[in-house]
């Protein structure tokens, strides 16, 4: 329930006591909207995210006052600014959460770098260094030599394909990334694309994006599956391909990826 702000009205005493004496939470953000013709706040109950107190129902209450005789867009901006902040903050307890261990972490960069300093630009590059890492290193886990396959129609342009298996109660689902990269000339570029560089909260080589990121979290999930026991309810199927950037010829035959897959 809210009802409408006709004149200023200001509040006096403890900040603390008002919002003590506050029993209701609203756990989900509030918009309000403003205008000349109506203003209106929550009669009862506080602004509440993750458990902090963004704004109790007097001080909301004020702040529309205040608006009112100032300038509607100021507690927009007030109200819009905390909600923010706070979003912020809980975003970044929940991913401090979620993220996986620094050793996880680690070994997700290592990969990423080794793929990215392999030139594996699709016309005078090769791909096959990196498939046969990735492949090394799923055998090195415990995976089984049926579960990996490592192929191409030129030996340039090697594919590696690994089954992660599960209970298979439901249908394979396939994790697909390419590791070929558009070809990258040194002096087009102000480093060399193809040494890995982190510099002010970025990284640089080619592909740091398309795609070679995508394969190493891929690879870093699956292997961190595999050393923790998950067993997931289908087989989780692992493609790194290559000529994904040139798309003229195909580097692994249809036949051989039904073989390797299915």
């Amino acid at each position: 329930m809210s009802v409408p702000i006709r004149k200023p009205k200001y509040v006096s005493g403890d900040g603390a006591a008002a919002r003590k004496a506050d029993a209701t939470t609203i756990k989900t953000p509030m918009i309000l909207i403003m205008s000349k013709q109506n203003t209106t706040v929550p009669t009862q109950g506080r602004l509440e995210i993750c458990g902090r107190l963004l704004i109790g129902p007097t001080e909301l209450e004020e702040l529309c006052c205040r608006s009112w005789c100032t300038h509607s867009c100021v507690l927009w901006h007030n109200v819009a600014m905390r909600l923010a902040l706070v979003s912020l903050f809980c975003v970044c307890v929940w991913a401090a959460d979620t993220m996986p261990p620094a050793a996880e972490q680690q070994l997700a960069r290592e990969m990423y770098q080794q793929m990215i300093e392999v030139k594996s630009g699709f016309t005078t590059g090769t791909t096959t260094p990196i498939a046969e890492s990735v492949a090394a290193r799923f055998k090195a886990a415990g995976f089984a030599s049926a579960d990996i396959f490592v192929g191409g129609a030129i030996p340039t342009k090697a594919n590696v394909v690994v089954r992660y298996r599960g209970t298979g109660a439901r249908k394979p689902i396939l994790l697909l990334a390419h590791i070929d990269v558009v070809e990258a000339r040194r002096e087009d570029w102000n480093v060399d694309p193809f040494v890995f560089l982190e510099k002010d909260g970025y990284f640089y080589g080619r592909g740091t994006a398309d795609d070679k990121a995508q394969a190493a979290v891929w690879v870093a999930t699956l292997l961190r599956f595999k050393r923790e026991g998950f067993k997931p309810d289908r087989d989780l199927i692992l493609a790194l391909t290559a000529d994904e950037e040139g798309g003229l010829r195909p580097s692994l035959p249809s036949t051989k990826v039904r073989a390797a897959c299915w």
